[in-house]
């Protein structure tokens, strides 16, 4: 039997890093694969331009993959999410050829398109257009584990009857294959295809390496692997192991040696920092068809606890989880996990009045003679974001903080002031003392929720960690009538002012927003009002 081995760690590890790997260990990594005698290398998936930053190796483009050392040595792949070519104006066949040069032109030999089986009919232009362009072409069939033999059967038939596609693929996205699940896919693909197999299997229970030599003993010619198993959720069939298995079936096939040095020394330093890997977690995830990358985003964000994982597990696995969406994971974080609300209810606390919030730009040294006189020409409850030099303690109503790193360094301060103190409790943990300064706070939950503003009566969900938000949240959940705004001058740091003005955008869609004026100049396109008002 002729096995094509296919290793596709910097696409399916890409997602641990956004396919921003270092280049010196990707042309390492090359030189390794070579010499082991792996057949291909899927180089990274093929994509078009998007908004956010993606590494090279998420669109895998000629001119920068033609500089690689050693890249002519080996048969190189990319991967295409076939819904990338549904949401276009244009025909799908010109959009693909938008994507792809023709072969003669290109570093590319084969071109995989990963496809969900409720897209697979419309999947015949696409794979058609590639090979008109002259590529080999697989087609991988996604979230095949608890499809019925009857419906694989039925797809397989219908991609048969197209006789376009060289190799068909069939991947356990959600790590939930049992072996006899591998054996029963496995027949029933062949039943109406007679073509190359393929497996991509992942970790998730560890039954990966299993997995795929099964599927080897039932005809599978095909077979994927990652260096270090590195990929999505809980990752893949190990290349190095996976090589050692197959030198057992066809002895010394395969060199590991120089794998195994570049798994254990280059890969382990990426593998501490995202720790993906089999574990109960994933394992749990798998048994409910939940999207392991629901997973690898709350393993890999310190603010989940275990417990709090576990909870929303339990959660998800009552709704459909199969497929992950970002704002599916911050909808459930809300409603799943109570242990996010405070103690205190914000309801009403500050009905009817007006609010001041203090931050610490530099105008508030510049304009603080200004900024006290509007203290004292008008009726406004004064809430200082964090601790405040500038403004003197008896101009200051309150301080509000939701920033552990900031609580944390003006922790000393907080046990000498004689005003309430508005923070999520939970945030105090690591502070000496907790229990004297416990009795000062109003404990008003905090959750950080990517592209989310809630506004709740005992917690509120952000986008990013930035007291001012905070701060908005809990007057406009307790009533405020205005709001008035000192020292937000804006962040000279790009990444934290894009930060604000994204959770400001969303503050004003949330109900009940507060329209905001500033007494100070700021970059934040508020309108500044007359100090003297």
């Amino acid at each position: 039997m002729s096995l094509t081995t296919l290793d596709c760690t910097l696409r399916d590890g890409g997602y641990y890093n956004n396919w921003n790997f270092d280049e010196s260990l990707v042309d390492k990594y090359i030189a390794r694969v070579i010499e082991s005698g792996i057949d291909i290398i899927e180089i990274g998936f093929r994509n078009f331009s998007s908004d956010t930053y993606l590494g090279p190796y998420a669109y895998s483009l000629d001119n920068h993959l033609k500089h690689k050392k050693n890249i002519k040595k080996i048969k190189v792949g990319v991967m295409s999410d076939a819904s990338i070519f549904f949401s276009g104006e244009e025909r799908i066949s010109r959009q693909v050829e938008q994507l792809y040069l023709p072969k003669s032109e290109s570093i590319i030999s084969l071109v995989r398109v990963a496809v969900h089986f409720k897209d697979i009919d419309r999947c015949k232009e696409i794979v058609g257009t590639l090979k008109e362009l002259g590529y080999e072409v697989g087609l991988n069939m996604m979230q095949a584990g608890g499809r019925s033999i009857e419906e694989i059967e039925k797809a397989t038939s219908l991609i048969a009857s197209w006789n376009i596609v060289d190799v068909l693929y069939f991947a356990d996205s959600l790590g939930n294959m049992s072996p006899e699940d591998v054996i029963n896919i496995t027949k029933a693909i062949k039943k109406n295809w007679k073509k190359a197999i393929g497996i991509h299997t992942h970790d998730n229970k560890g039954m990966a390496i299993k997995n795929t030599l099964t599927a080897i003993d039932n005809g599978v010619t095909w077979v994927d692997s990652t260096v270090k198993g590195m990929g999505r959720g809980a990752g893949n069939a190990k290349s190095e192991k996976l090589l050692i298995e197959l030198n057992k079936l066809k002895p010394n096939s395969y060199i590991v040696d120089g794998l195994v040095k570049i798994s254990t020394e280059d890969f382990e330093s990426l593998h501490n920092k995202y720790k993906w890997g089999a574990s109960d977690l994933y394992s749990l995830a798998a048994d409910y068809n939940i999207h392991p990358t629901y997973i690898q985003e709350m393993v890999s964000d310190q603010r989940y606890s275990q417990k709090q994982i576990m909870e929303i597990i339990e959660y998800m696995k009552e709704i459909p989880s199969s497929s992950y969406n970002q704002e599916t994971l911050d909808e459930v974080r809300i409603k799943s996990n109570e242990n996010y609300d405070g103690s205190w209810n914000a309801k009403n606390w500050c009905s009817g009045k007006d609010i001041l919030l203090i931050g610490n730009g530099p105008s508030i040294k510049t304009h603080r003679n200004e900024i006290l006189d509007f203290i004292k020409n008008n009726k406004v409850l004064k809430l200082a974001i964090n601790i405040q030099k500038q403004i003197p303690d008896e101009f200051i109503d309150g301080i509000v903080s939701a920033n552990k790193s900031r609580i944390l360094m003006d922790s000393k301060h907080y046990f000498d002031l004689n005003k309430p103190i508005y923070m999520p409790k939970d945030l105090i943990s690591d502070i000496p003392n907790k229990d004297k300064l416990e009795k000062k706070i109003n404990d008003y939950g905090s959750i950080i929720t990517k592209g989310c503003l809630y506004i709740n009566h005992k917690s509120c969900s952000i986008p990013f960690q930035l007291t001012a938000i905070y701060a908005l949240a809990l007057i406009t959940i307790g009533g405020a009538k205005n709001v008035y705004l000192a020292g937000f001058d804006g962040y000279d740091d790009k990444k934290l002012q894009n930060e604000m003005l994204k959770s400001l955008k969303l503050y004003k869609k949330c109900k009940n927003s507060l329209k905001i004026l500033s007494i100070t100049p700021t970059s934040y396109g508020f309108a500044q009002i007359n100090n003297n008002e």
